[in-house]
């Protein structure tokens, strides 16, 4: 394994945006490996909602205080194609309501920053290192995680006490943009199974049991049941 320069980051975050983000991570075998599933004329769709506990194996990034995270798979019919996009998707409450849209990448990474650097008299902010491996990256039913393969980030957490800290720094932001657009939720045109997080902004004070995931594309309205 060896580590990026901070300027070869850089380049590497700056490909990875103008590329649209299009790799996202590795779908499993079909949509009913999925806890949540269904199948309509054009797709097939599954999805899983991450525990706080896999959020943090999945994510050197922050993501439990403030974010609900969706793993989303599309497989499209043989000889379809569907242009996906995150803002076709809405979590819901169990009756319905709604409660927000999916965030994209660099949203959630600027929040993050404020967010660390909000707390003036304990600071927690991410100690990130980025690496690079070759080889695919692949799916791990055991473990529900990734492994393999691709950018990958070892993160730590340092504490400041006092004014004087400032949370997480410029290069931090990058560091976590580049981490959630790597494994976002892809868009653009799908020929193949495609899979990535969604990132929905907690808009509630807790946290609920379970949601509904609406995905509208093509004249289709979806709704998965999600339970952690």
């Amino acid at each position: 394994m060896r580590y990026l320069s901070h300027s070869t980051l850089l380049l590497i975050f700056s490909v990875s945006i103008m590329a649209g983000s299009r790799e996202g991570i590795a779908p499993r075998g079909s949509a009913s490996d999925y806890p949540a599933h269904t199948e309509v004329e054009d797709f097939a769709l599954g999805a899983s909602l991450l525990t706080a506990e896999q959020v943090r194996s999945n994510f050197a990034s922050d993501l439990n205080h403030g974010y609900i995270v969706v793993e989303v798979s599309i497989y499209p019919k043989t000889g379809t194609s569907l242009e996906v996009a995150r803002r076709d998707f809405i979590l819901r409450k169990a009756d319905g309501g709604i409660l927000a849209r999916p965030s994209d990448p660099k949203t959630v990474a600027a929040i993050l920053q404020k967010t660390a650097a909000s707390d003036r008299d304990v600071t927690l902010y991410p100690s990130v290192g980025v690496g690079y491996e070759s080889g695919p990256r692949v799916y791990d039913p055991v473990t529900g995680t990734q492994r393999g393969g691709g950018l990958h980030t070892a993160a730590g957490v340092g504490v400041g006490v006092g004014r004087s800290q400032s949370g997480a720094s410029e290069q931090d932001r990058k560091t976590m943009e580049l981490e959630l657009s790597e494994k976002g939720f892809p868009e653009g045109q799908a020929e193949r199974p495609l899979c990535g997080y969604l990132y929905f902004p907690l808009t509630t004070k807790k946290k609920l049991v379970s949601y509904l995931l609406e995905y509208a594309v093509g004249g289709e309205k979806p709704i998965l049941k999600l339970v952690p």
